[in-house]
């Protein structure tokens, strides 16, 4: 028990951290463990001792190949790690009432020679995007109004893409005060390739209600907008470009079913998702950072896992600084990758979980999880030792 509680004690004093899910506090042994091979009983005994020591998210877990029992802890997403976006359909990708009301949510403006276009091929996330044109002359743009808190801060995010010439523009108005937050501004982004643009800006005393433009390029050409967002700035938020999770975790190293084992998966969909799993292979592990569908997989060095008692693996990712994402497992640095994309999307409710790929209970883990730690914040070489060293 002393050891678990100077772990939990080690992240309770660490900077950044954003959630702590600690092994439940049971007497004797603890790495107690209720799986099928310890001598428990059948599958009925042990969902019974699960109840008795009333399984909650936060408590001891174990999937134990039992997908029943996941109901009880698989669901981590809560409303300290949801930052909605306050946008309507920021990613274009429902439609709207046609003639030529594009996209649901949107006001949209066009203006002699300056079409716009609901594009669904060249796309940054799903089957559509917004483009933008320009022919010599006329306007086009697009706009929506939500509400804000004055004096909070906010941060407009988008992808943005130009046609390897011109680019497009944005504005951010307080209506309340009837004036510009970020006056009419380029994107800085005329490639074509869709690039992240981040924006922060706090809402000015008064105000309760901005409007967010998305304008054409001033000269001929196209450039496009897509997955685009605005979200409270907070200290509380899963921060997918710079962050770590640790994980302490047991299993027995021989399995042979057929299907991957998650550990935890924290996701917005198939193409941003930071994952620790056990492959059909018996004797591999891996943690998987996927951003804007690009993948860094990570075995720890090619390691064998022969047996497997009780291990803390630690991934932290930093991709505004040193672009590079790291696992260390029980103290040591072990593997890692470089050249980071940009993450796209919130977390999603349903792939946000603690021993399963999804809510629904997919790829089970199968053994013991101790104590869970995410963190919102880069965390040094030396404290990732630290954290990840039983």
């Amino acid at each position: 028990m002393y050891q678990m509680q100077r772990i939990i004690s080690k992240h309770q004093h660490t900077d950044g951290l954003i959630a702590l899910y600690p092994q439940h506090q049971m007497s004797g042994d603890i790495s107690y463990d209720f799986g099928p091979n310890q001598g428990h009983g059948t599958l009925s005994n042990v969902g019974s001792r699960y109840s008795d020591h009333s399984v909650t998210r936060g408590h001891y877990m174990n999937a134990s190949k039992y997908d029943a029992k996941l109901s009880s802890y698989n669901d981590i997403y809560s409303a300290t790690l949801a930052n909605p976006n306050l946008l309507l359909n920021g990613d274009f990708e429902t439609a709207g009432a046609g003639d030529p009301d594009f996209w649901a949510s949107w006001n949209e403006f066009i203006a002699g020679g300056a079409p716009l276009a609901d594009e669904g091929a060249i796309v940054n996330t799903g089957a559509r995007a917004a483009k933008f044109t320009y022919t010599g002359f006329g306007l086009s743009a697009i706009n929506q109004v939500i509400t804000v808190v004055a004096g909070k801060k906010y941060r407009l995010r988008f992808a943005a893409r130009g046609d390897g010439t011109v680019g497009g523009r944005y504005q951010i108005y307080d209506i309340s005060n009837v004036g510009n937050i970020v006056a009419l501004t380029v994107t800085g982004v005329t490639a074509a390739v869709y690039t992240r643009v981040d924006v922060e800006f706090t809402a000015p005393v008064g105000c309760t209600s901005i409007r967010v433009y998305f304008y054409g390029p001033t000269a001929v050409g196209s450039c496009y907008v897509d997955t685009a967002e605005v979200k409270k700035v907070t200290n509380l938020d899963f921060n997918p470009d710079a962050g770590a999770a640790f994980v302490f975790m047991k299993t027995d190293a021989a399995w042979a079913e057929g299907i991957n084992r998650y550990a935890i998966k924290l996701a917005a969909d198939a193409n941003n998702q930071i994952s620790i799993y056990k492959t059909v292979a018996a004797d591999t592990v891996y943690v998987r950072y996927e951003s804007n569908n690009n993948s860094k997989l990570m075995d720890f060095d090619g390691l064998t896992w022969t047996t497997m008692g009780w291990s803390c693996v630690g991934v932290m990712w930093d991709r505004l600084v040193n672009n590079k994402v790291r696992v260390w497992l029980d103290g040591v640095d072990t593997d890692g990758g470089v050249d980071l994309k940009p993450w796209f999307g919130d977390l999603a409710a349903n792939l946000t979980v603690i021993g399963a790929s999804a809510n629904d209970g997919s790829d089970p883990w199968d053994g013991g999880l101790g104590i869970v730690a995410l963190y919102n914040q880069v965390l040094s070489d030396e404290q990732m030792a630290w954290l990840s060293k039983p």
